[in-house]
C-alpha cells in the first residue's frame, strides 16, 4: 500500500462513486518501489462488490481520463501504473498515437495501453464499446436505488446487498455473475409482489436459494435401478432380521437412509455418522 496513492485517490473527483471505487482500489495496491499495482479485476469486482464488467468499464473510463496507465502481461494480471505519482520506476512511456510499445520492465515484456487506443483497450482488457447491464449492475445499480427507496431498517445498503450475495453464494463454487442472477431474480420478484418485513424476508429467501443451489442432485431411476434397490434392501432385512446383534433395527428408517444414499450418491449414515454410499451402507449390514 502506498500512503501517497491512497491519499491521492482520494482527492480526486471523478463523477461516479463506483468508478472512484476502482481507482481507490487499485492505489491501495499501489507498491512504491515497483511503481504500480496488480490486482486483478476479479479481485477489484469482490473488493468493490460489483461485477467484472462493471470493473472494465471504469478502469476505460479511468484510462481514457489519463487518471491511470495499464501495462499488459500475458496470462498475469494487468500492471496500473499511476502518472500523477511520477515514480519512475518503470521503463512505461504514455503513447499520444494509437500505437503499442514493447516495454520491458524486469523479466517482464508487455503492451503499454495507449489513452488513445481503444484497439488495443477492447481486446486487452475486453471491454465492448457498447455494453449492455450484467445481473452485477442491475443488482447494485438499479435494484439498490430500489431498496434504498423502501426504509428497511439498514443504515449501509451496498453491505446488505453483499451479505445477501454471500448467503446465496455460501461455500459453493458459484460464479459471481450467477449468484448476481439469483439475487436479480429475487429483487424483481419483491418489487412486483411487495412484502413486510422486507430485511428478514430478502435474508430468508438468500437462505433458501442457497440450500436449493446446495441440495444433492437424485439419480433419475430407471425401473431396473429401482427393481435393484428394493432387492439389495430386502437383502439387509435379509441378512439382520431375527440375528443375533441386529435386534431394535428400525427397517423404515434403513429403507429411507438406503434410498437417499441409492438416489444422492451418499449420506451421512446414522449407524456410523459417516458419510456412507449405498454399497457401504450394505456392506455395513453384511450384504454383498
Amino acid at each position: 500500500m502506498s500512503i501517497e496513492a491512497y491519499a491521492w485517490a482520494i482527492s480526486q473527483k471523478v463523477g461516479d462513486p463506483t468508478k472512484k471505487l476502482v481507482l481507490w482500489i487499485i492505489c491501495d495496491h499501489y507498491n512504491d518501489s515497483l511503481g504500480y499495482a496488480f490486482p486483478s479485476q476479479d479481485r477489484i469486482a469482490d473488493i468493490a462488490e460489483c461485477s467484472v464488467r462493471t470493473v472494465q468499464r471504469h478502469i476505460k473510463s479511468l484510462l481514457d481520463s489519463g487518471l491511470i496507465e495499464v501495462v499488459a502481461t500475458p496470462n498475469v494480471a494487468n500492471k496500473y501504473t499511476i502518472p500523477a505519482m511520477k515514480m519512475g520506476t518503470t521503463n512505461c512511456r504514455v503513447q499520444n498515437k494509437m500505437e503499442t510499445t514493447l516495454v520491458t520492465n524486469g523479466d517482464d515484456t508487455g503492451d503499454v495501453r495507449s489513452l488513445n487506443n481503444p484497439y488495443t483497450i477492447f481486446n486487452k482488457l475486453n471491454i465492448a464499446e457498447k455494453t449492455t447491464k450484467t445481473y452485477g449492475d442491475l443488482v447494485y445499480q438499479d435494484h439498490l436505488q430500489w431498496l434504498a427507496k423502501q426504509n428497511i431498517g439498514v443504515k449501509h445498503l451496498r453491505p446488505f446487498v453483499g451479505k445477501l450475495r454471500e448467503i446465496i453464494k455460501g461455500k459453493s463454487a458459484l460464479p459471481n455473475e450467477k449468484v448476481y442472477e439469483h439475487l436479480h431474480r429475487l429483487f424483481v420478484e419483491v418489487q412486483e409482489n411487495p412484502k413486510g418485513e422486507l430485511q428478514s424476508y430478502l435474508i430468508k429467501s438468500a437462505q433458501s436459494i442457497n440450500e436449493r443451489l446446495n441440495k444433492p442432485k437424485e439419480r433419475v431411476l430407471t425401473d431396473q435401478a429401482k427393481a435393484l434397490m428394493e432387492s439389495n434392501f430386502q437383502k439387509i432385512y435379509k441378512a439382520t432380521k431375527d440375528v443375533a446383534g441386529w435386534g431394535g433395527l428400525d427397517y423404515l428408517a434403513i429403507r429411507e437412509e438406503y434410498e437417499t444414499a441409492f438416489r444422492q450418491g451418499s449420506i451421512v449414515f446414522s449407524h456410523t455418522k459417516k458419510k456412507a454410499t449405498s454399497d457401504e451402507i450394505l456392506e455395513y449390514f453384511g450384504v454383498r
